[in-house]
């Protein structure tokens, strides 16, 4: 039997099964901070912290006096530690392509929201490629903001522009075992600034297929991920 429930922070005992070496949280506190708790962590019945460390961690770093959990009556200590298997081995990570196209997007969106009257911003194309490109001379959001917001580097960040871009251009590239591999393979030769990149990218993309096409390339690119006003 499982409970949903909002449980206080200082009820939680932390015992057997946690993890023995530092966990590094920023990012996770960064996230809770802005968007919420995404996953509960996983109690027993004694309210014994079963899965969901790094989250604990987190929360209890970033400030928060609660947490979101779900209250699992285990049969066994043995379904305990068979559950602290499964939450940390069986969890299926993204292609790296797919963090890439994400992180460029977020960067595109953070990017044009951060313009005046953003709240109204219609993307007609329904294509923020097209937009970030029509409105990137107005845009003072850098690179490093984004990096801070996702908790990664700079230069992942810029990095990831590229790919992306080099991605639809050289869809094979996939195949490649990392992002940083993909770079070096790429014979785009998408190897300017983003922004010059992006330029690049989009003129290729419309000459191929023409402007009423881009919408649907760019949806494809970020896997269905389409804004439209």
């Amino acid at each position: 039997m499982s409970v949903y429930r909002t449980v206080w922070l200082d009820k939680i005992s932390v015992g057997r099964g946690m993890r023995e070496f530092p966990v590094d949280t920023a990012s996770l506190e960064n996230s809770m901070s802005q968007v919420g708790q995404l996953a509960p962590v996983v109690l027993n019945t004694d309210l014994e912290l079963v899965c969901g460390y790094s989250r604990f961690l987190a929360a209890s770093r970033a400030g928060k006096e609660t947490i979101e959990a779900v209250v699992l009556d285990f049969d066994s200590p043995l379904e305990e530690l068979q559950a602290q298997h499964d939450e940390n081995e069986r969890r299926t990570p993204l292609h790296w392509s797919e963090a890439c196209r994400r992180r460029a997007l977020l960067h595109m969106l953070y990017s044009l929201e951060s313009l005046p009257g953003t709240a109204q911003f219609s993307y007609e194309w329904g294509d923020v490629l097209g937009a970030y490109q029509e409105l990137r001379s107005q845009i003072t959001w850098r690179e490093e903001d984004t990096a801070a917001k996702l908790g990664v580097s700079q230069k992942t960040i810029s990095q990831s522009m590229r790919v992306a871009l080099m991605l639809e251009l050289e869809p094979d590239l996939v195949s490649c075992s990392s992002e940083k591999e993909a770079l070096g393979q790429g014979r785009s030769g998408i190897n300017d600034e983003p922004d010059v990149a992006i330029t690049k990218a989009l003129n290729t993309i419309v000459g191929k297929f023409g402007v009423e096409n881009v919408n649907r390339i760019w949806c494809r690119i970020f896997k269905g991920s389409c804004f439209t006003g």
